[in-house]
């Protein structure tokens, strides 16, 4: 018998973020992305806009107005970006400092 994944919000504390913060990029495609937070909500910015990202597990996020999934790996210094049919591998460029 196999489980059904679900895909309800699950809470994350906002120090709990710090790890995934930083500027991810692949060089083919070409794609940068910058992980940042407000509260305990990831936010990612790409090509100009900014959208916010539900926790739904361990390394594991969605936006679900664009259909797509993110899974940090390698302790935040890998992102894998999912969509339909294809997986992009970023690394992290550089983390972004928390003011105090």
């Amino acid at each position: 018998m196999h489980k059904v994944q679900t895909f309800d919000q699950i809470v994350i504390k906002s120090e709990e973020l710090n790890q995934y913060l930083g500027i991810y990029e692949s060089q083919q495609p070409p794609i940068t992305i910058r992980c940042t937070k407000e509260n305990a909500t990831l936010m990612l910015e790409t090509r100009g806009k900014k959208f916010p990202l539900e926790y739904y597990g361990k390394d594991l996020f969605r936006n679900a107005d664009f259909g797509f999934f993110f899974e940090f790996r390698d302790g935040g210094r890998q992102l894998l970006v999912k969509e339909t049919d294809q997986v992009y591998w970023l690394r992290r460029k550089d983390y972004i400092q928390i003011a105090r």
